[in-house]
């Protein structure tokens, strides 16, 4: 089941009373991305790590996956980005 709520891009702070907040802009609605949901078979030991890392921090088992997923998704930005900067790197010195 895909689930669309409409999210606010800006938040409202246009208040006549605060000067600061004068002329900001308004809310702007877009729709969030669908969830997807997607089942993952994770052997007991790593299953006992996410467990022992999740009462850790004190929060769910799904909360660190995707926070060892995001960690991981901008290593790998960064690597990308390291790269492409060393073959413009070594493009430009062949030239």
């Amino acid at each position: 089941m895909v689930r669309r709520h409409p999210r606010p891009t800006h938040v409202n702070t246009s208040d006549t009373r605060n000067e600061k907040n004068c002329g900001r802009s308004l809310r702007v609605w877009q729709p969030i991305q669908p969830i997807q949901w997607v089942n993952v078979d994770f052997a007991s030991p790593m299953l006992d790590e996410l467990d022992n890392a999740a009462k850790e921090l004190n929060i769910s088992r799904q909360a660190v996956i995707k926070a060892l997923i995001r960690q991981a998704t901008l290593i790998r930005q960064a690597l990308d980005q390291h790269y492409l900067a060393t073959a413009r790197q070594s493009a430009a010195k062949r030239e």
